[in-house]
């Protein structure tokens, strides 16, 4: 008896237990085997084939969910598992789903969404949800989970997405998924419009991505098997299409992409391969008004043709990095008009550059046998000014830049094909620099220079450049003025916004002077040289090196010192290429002093940056920062008469040329 009681004692508490268990798994209101209801993370799992309008009926909780003239109102996150359908389409008398207070869809089946407009929801204010600037306002969101089969077709999807602990609430995003289509939608005002890891096989057709707030279309690692095709992709934060590491076999084609630089980040692009993005296609695109049209980068056999690219910076950019180099990419049958630099290839090799068409077409063809020391922008502008020579027009906006030695030209104007080597770069070097942008330079020191065929760098304050006040005559150089001494093959570089003592700054103003100025230069156009700095008065100490490093400038020089250039060893830890010393030029500085500087230059071969402010009549040289006309022109014309010793070069070909040493020491 008293066994069958302990029996009954068990059954009872076992009884109990599975009763407090389940408890904590809440039905929902009618079908308990296909939907449950977890009350912490209030989510509503669904189990079986359904859509929206069965779900309303089923749940019967018009505080989770609820359907008003074709409105659906989610107030909880719904999930759904594998091998499950879950439609929600125009079909089903559902116009529009408004996602509440960050809540979202899980799709872990597969998904039909057709001819609905999708939007976070803001219940209090009525209205959908726009962001702040740090994108933290939690908003609804779309996340595919080893899904398959699905599609989103004839819908319009906006505001959804924020930066959240969860990486899955950015927006539109696919996670080991694979098999599916997007077509014939549009994708807005998303933090992330699209984003997907490990996974495959999904088409991205004839939608357009527009005022996307971080990224439009971001096929992210080990993505592969894409086609994205026939989408217009605009005005979006900084990137059209962006797709990287690892992802491969891709199909990019018939897409019109522009204007992505809502960011205002000085920077935009429009189909963006990185970090070992291999063996992708990239053809018959539309790109316009971005800083660079095709970026390639540490990505490798690449087929980029039949691509129409206009009102760029650089047309196609291929370039390596710490992650791999970029080689063996097929670059052919593009046009590319209207762009600064058409081809401009960085650290890589092996690739083949042919037949694409524009005014003219100048392939520069590596050697990688011989001494590499001619560094890219270095050879650029040499045949820049050769071209000009020979068929007198000025074909600055149509010249292909890639690296060094022999260079192939073709042009419209003739069937032959012409071969040039560059001259040989001197062991001794000398840099000109102008400090602040003074418009003497444009004007006095520029002509002087040109006459002797010889660059310099100018060192600008971005927020005075085109400033003037009434009644006073402008001080500083405007940006057409600056533009055409870049274009002449000087180097447009950053002295700050406002040019204050960067050492006295607190941290906002010190990050402010340093990533402004760069993204002003940027932004204007100046590439190649906008991550070269000049501290204002020489300030600089530990903190403000390693703010200006941290900003993404490749090197800085100091000021008021009359010495030549220390010798930069990159293998060692050090900031001598953050603290590269010159010898300023001042009013009472002797001519032989200056004459006997650059004699010891070559002496030692070694380089020199002479530092010069304003260059004036010489009945107005007064100030200590400003040089007569007379004495510049001696100082020039006395380099021009040593040019077979020492060779005038900017700060980026120093850099250039300093990076391609320090690669052959390592070899």
């Amino acid at each position: 008896m008293l066994k069958f009681e302990n029996g009954i004692r068990m059954v009872n508490t076992i009884v109990l237990s599975i009763i407090l268990f389940t408890s904590i798994i809440e039905p929902v209101h009618a079908l308990e085997t296909c939907e449950t209801h977890d009350p912490i993370n209030d989510i509503i799992t669904v189990k079986c084939n359904t859509n929206f309008v069965k779900l309303v009926t089923e749940i019967n909780d018009p505080t989770k969910v609820s359907l008003n003239n074709g409105e659906l109102l989610l107030n909880t996150t719904i999930s759904t598992g594998g091998y499950t359908t879950f439609s929600i389409n125009y079909n089903e008398n559902i116009s529009w789903v408004k996602i509440t207070n960050g809540n979202g869809i899980i799709i872990g089946g597969r998904a039909e969404i057709d001819g609905i407009r999708i939007t976070s929801w803001d219940q209090i204010n009525n209205t959908i949800v726009n962001q702040n600037d740090s994108n933290s306002i939690p908003r609804g969101y779309i996340y595919f989970q080893s899904s398959n089969g699905g599609r989103i077709t004839n819908s319009d999807i906006g505001y959804l997405g924020y930066r959240g602990e969860k990486s899955y609430t950015v927006g539109i995003s696919f996670y080991d998924s694979y098999d599916m289509i997007i077509s014939n939608s549009r994708f807005h005002d998303n933090y992330f419009a699209f984003y997907s890891a490990n996974s495959y096989n999904i088409t991205i057709d004839n939608n357009e991505y527009y005022h996307n707030i971080l990224y439009a279309i971001d096929p992210h690692t080990d993505s592969h098997d894409f086609r994205i095709t026939n989408n217009h992709v605009h005005n979006n934060y900084k990137f059209g299409i962006i797709f990287s590491l690892r992802c491969y076999n891709f199909l990019i084609e018939n897409n019109t992409i522009h204007d992505n630089n809502e960011g205002k980040t000085g920077i935009s692009y429009g189909i963006f391969a990185s970090r070992v993005s291999n063996d992708n296609i990239i053809r018959n695109n539309t790109i316009y008004n971005e800083t660079i049209g095709i970026d390639l980068s540490q990505s490798s056999k690449n087929e980029v043709y039949d691509n129409k690219i206009s009102n760029t910076d650089i047309g196609i950019y291929i370039r390596s990095g710490i992650e791999g180099i970029s080689k063996d990419n097929n670059i052919h049958d593009n046009k590319i008009i209207k762009s600064k630099i058409n081809i401009d290839i960085l650290n890589s090799r092996g690739n083949r550059i042919t037949n694409n068409t524009n005014s003219i077409i100048a392939t520069m063809i590596v050697n990688f046998k011989n001494e590499e020391k001619y560094s890219t922008s270095y050879n650029y502008y040499r045949i820049k000014s050769f071209l000009n020579k020979i068929f007198s027009v000025n074909y600055s906006d149509n010249i292909t830049n890639i690296v060094n030695n022999s260079i192939e030209l073709r042009t419209n104007y003739s069937k032959d094909s012409i071969t040039i080597e560059p001259e040989t770069r001197k062991n001794s070097t000398v840099i000109i620099t102008f400090d602040d942008g003074s418009r003497t330079v444009y004007d006095n020191a520029f002509p002087i220079l040109k006459a002797n065929n010889q660059k310099a760098v100018s060192y600008i304050i971005t927020g005075r450049t085109d400033r003037s006040d009434r009644n006073v005559p402008r001080k500083y150089m405007n940006w057409s003025e600056t533009k055409l001494l870049y274009d002449s093959g000087w180097d447009i570089s950053s002295h700050g916004v406002s040019h204050i003592d960067l050492r006295s700054a607190n941290d906002l103003q010190l990050n402010f002077e340093l990533n402004k100025s760069q993204s002003n230069l940027i932004s204007k156009g100046f590439v190649r040289s906008a991550k070269f700095f000049a501290y204002p008065f020489g300030g600089v100490d530990n903190r403000v090196v390693n703010a200006t490093k941290a900003n993404g400038y490749l090197a800085a020089r100091i000021s008021g010192e009359q010495k030549l250039l220390q010798k930069i060893n990159l293998s060692e830890n050090n900031n001598s290429l953050y603290e590269m010393n010159p010898f300023e030029v001042f009013n009472n500085t002797p001519i032989i002093d200056i004459k006997n500087a650059i004699n010891e230059t070559i002496k030692q071969n070694n380089t020199i940056i002479l530092e010069y402010h304003i260059i004036t009549p010489d009945e107005n040289a007064a100030q200590a920062t400003q040089t007569s006309l007379s004495n510049f022109k001696i100082i020039s014309d006395y380099i021009a008469s040593r040019k077979a010793d020492i060779s005038i070069i900017t700060m980026s070909e120093y850099y250039d040329s300093l990076m391609l040493q320090n690669k052959n020491v390592s070899k």
